[in-house]
C-alpha cells in the first residue's frame, strides 16, 4: 500500500471520523476491493496513527514546558479554583476543584471551553455546597451566596432540572437510542450531575460517532472525545 493512506484521515481515528471520511479511509485501505482489512493494512494504520500521536504529543510537551514559566497559567489555575469568584481560593473551593480535576490547557480553544465550563460550575455553587458534611464556607460568604439563591429557589431549580432530564430520557426511550443527533452536529453539554463530569456542562462540542456498546454519542471537545448520553446533549444552532 506504500504511501497510499492519508495521514490526516488516519490521524482523525483518535477522535473519530465522520462517515464520509471513514469511507474514504476504507477505500484507501481496500485497494484490491476484497472487503476485508488484512493484517498488513492494519499494521500500516497502527504505524501512521502512532506517528501522528507522537507528533501531537511532542508539540504539546513543548507547549507544556513553556507553560511552566507562564504567569498566565498561574492566573488560570487560581481562577479555576476560585469557585465563588471573590479573588481568594479557600479550603472548600480547593477541595471541590481538586476532586473534579484540573488540566493545564496550552491551546486557546481548550482554554476558552474550559473557562466556559468553569462558569457553569460556578453558577451551580449554592445548591452543590449545601450537601457538604462540614460547613462549606465562612458565614459572610455563605450569606452572600444565599442572597443570590435562597434554598427554596435552589430546590425548585433542581426539581425543574431533574424534570428536564427525565423528560429527555423518556423521549429517548420512546424513540431511537441515538435521538435526533447525527455526526457533525454541534451540541452543548447540559444537566450532567456526576462530580466527575459536571465541569463539562455548558461546553460545546461536535458529534463524531455513535458508541453502540455504551449507548452514547462520542462528542469531540478538544483535546478529548467524551462518550455523552443523549439526555445530556442540546443542539446548537449553526452560525449564520
Amino acid at each position: 500500500m506504500g504511501g497510499s493512506l492519508s495521514a490526516d484521515l488516519v490521524g482523525g481515528l483518535s477522535e473519530g471520523l465522520s462517515e464520509e471520511d471513514a469511507n474514504k479511509l476504507w477505500q484507501q485501505c481496500d485497494k484490491k476491493q476484497t472487503g476485508v482489512l488484512d493484517r498488513a493494512q492494519a499494521k500500516q494504520l497502527v504505524q501512521l496513527l502512532a506517528d501522528d500521536t507522537c507528533k501531537k504529543l511532542s508539540e504539546k510537551i513543548e507547549k507544556l514546558q513553556e507553560a511552566r514559566k507562564d504567569g498566565a497559567q498561574v492566573d488560570a489555575f487560581l481562577n479555576a479554583f476560585d469557585i465563588s469568584g471573590d479573588g481568594k481560593v479557600e479550603k472548600y473551593e480547593f477541595i471541590k476543584k481538586a476532586m473534579e480535576g484540573y488540566e493545564i490547557h496550552v491551546d486557546d480553544d481548550e482554554q476558552a471551553e474550559d473557562e466556559e465550563a468553569e462558569e457553569a460550575v460556578k453558577e451551580g455553587v449554592p445548591q452543590k455546597f449545601e450537601d457538604c458534611e462540614e460547613p462549606a464556607e465562612p458565614p459572610k460568604k455563605k450569606a452572600r451566596v444565599e442572597e443570590k439563591a435562597p434554598e427554596a429557589s435552589a430546590q425548585a431549580g433542581a426539581g425543574k432540572e431533574l424534570q428536564e432530564v427525565l423528560k429527555k430520557r423518556m423521549e429517548v426511550a420512546e424513540g431511537s437510542k441515538e435521538g435526533s443527533f447525527k455526526p457533525g452536529d454541534k451540541v452543548k453539554i447540559v444537566n450532567v450531575t456526576k462530580p466527575s463530569g459536571v465541569a463539562f456542562n455548558g461546553m460545546v462540542g461536535e458529534v463524531k460517532s455513535w458508541n453502540a456498546q455504551r449507548g452514547r454519542w462520542n462528542v469531540k471537545m478538544p483535546p478529548i472525545v467524551v462518550p455523552t448520553a443523549v439526555e445530556n446533549m442540546e443542539p446548537v444552532a449553526a452560525a449564520k
